[in-house]
């Protein structure tokens, strides 16, 4: 009965996110689907009350004070018009609610280089690879004011350039919106396809948050693993992998007794771990991953060849084996020692 409740601080954290989306999308539900402006008010006011550092409530606020206008409700729609100066001062939705020119100017300005992207999309799925670099060269021009759709312009160009000039320039111009344009959803579609260039099959697959990352659990002070986990390489080239591995732990690492096994972690995708055993705790396990973040040229040389590397607890790690796959890792390891 008690199985399906949440109980680690991650999962309730999840949890808390769901419901704080799910009160946000009815809310603009009630609101632009089904014209019940009353309901729309009762969700809404909830989830800003209940959850003030929820990611979008200024997006909230702003739909509230929508709603509270059509119910001809002025003295709350000034109250949350003023939360939302006091609060969000500089947030757009501050500003479309203030300045009728601004929404205006942000309409004119969306739908001219919304229609360019698109144009510039078209080209793309009819193979017109140079002919969209060019637009893109030239959009710098029209639109050089305009960063809302900087990223998607860029993942668009690095997706002509590979096809134009090949996967090593595919890889470098992928690398290359990364840097620029972190916590974007184009920053995560290049991750994806530089995974998959680089052998990585599941690179696209679904993940199942609830479930899936639910069999993984924090633990810093128990034992880690470093595994670094391989695509597709021919038996000779996993070995030197191997051998580059061990020669930076001895260059790195001497005093550290690091032991290295290897195992098949899917063997339809061919895909192998190097396993790196053991380190005392979470944080010795990432000074060892942020010194290879530092040094890859010396992890491994090959910068052509592809492969994740984690932490991982022993438990962990043998949830990974069971799974077969580091998706549902990947977003686990995101979560829990990356944005620490």
């Amino acid at each position: 009965v008690l199985k399906d409740i949440p109980r680690k601080e991650n999962q309730i954290s999840s949890a808390e996110k769901r419901i704080q989306n799910a009160l946000f999308q009815l809310g603009i539900l009630f609101r632009e689907r089904i014209r019940n402006y009353e309901k729309s008010v009762e969700v809404l006011s909830r989830l800003v009350k209940d959850y003030p550092s929820y990611e979008r409530r200024d997006e909230a606020l702003f739909y509230l004070y929508l709603s509270y206008l059509e119910l001809e409700k002025v003295d709350e729609s000034r109250h949350v018009l003023s939360e939302m100066r006091q609060y969000y001062p500089d947030s757009k939705f501050t500003k479309l609610a203030t300045d009728p020119e601004y929404a205006k100017k942000l309409r004119e300005e969306a739908d001219s280089i919304e229609k360019y992207y698109d144009t510039a999309y078209s080209e793309f799925e009819q193979g017109n690879y140079q002919k969209v670099m060019e637009m893109i060269g030239e959009k710098d021009k029209l639109y050089k004011k305009n960063k809302k759709y900087a990223a998607k312009f860029a993942l668009l160009n690095a997706m002509c350039v590979g096809n134009v000039k090949g996967k090593n320039d595919y890889i470098a111009s992928l690398q290359q919106v990364i840097r620029s344009y972190p916590k974007t959803d184009e920053e995560v579609r290049a991750r994806e396809i530089l995974r998959f260039l680089k052998g990585d099959q599941d690179a696209f697959s679904e993940i199942i948050f609830d479930e899936a990352l639910e069999n993984f659990e924090v633990a810093p002070d128990k034992l880690h693993y470093i595994f670094i986990v391989t695509y597709a390489l021919d038996q000779k080239t996993f070995d030197n992998t191997k051998i580059n591995v061990s020669d930076y732990n001895k260059k790195f690492h001497r005093f550290d007794n690091l032991k290295i096994s290897n195992i098949f972690l899917n063997q339809t995708n061919e895909a192998r771990i190097i396993l790196v055993r053991s380190f005392d705790d979470q944080e010795k396990a990432m000074k060892y991953y942020d010194g290879v973040q530092k040094n890859k040229e010396l992890f491994i040389k090959d910068p052509n060849l592809g492969y994740d590397i984690f932490p991982v607890t022993q438990k962990n790690y043998r949830e990974v084996i069971k799974q077969k796959s580091i998706s549902n890792y990947r977003v686990f390891f995101d979560q829990n020692y990356l944005n620490e």
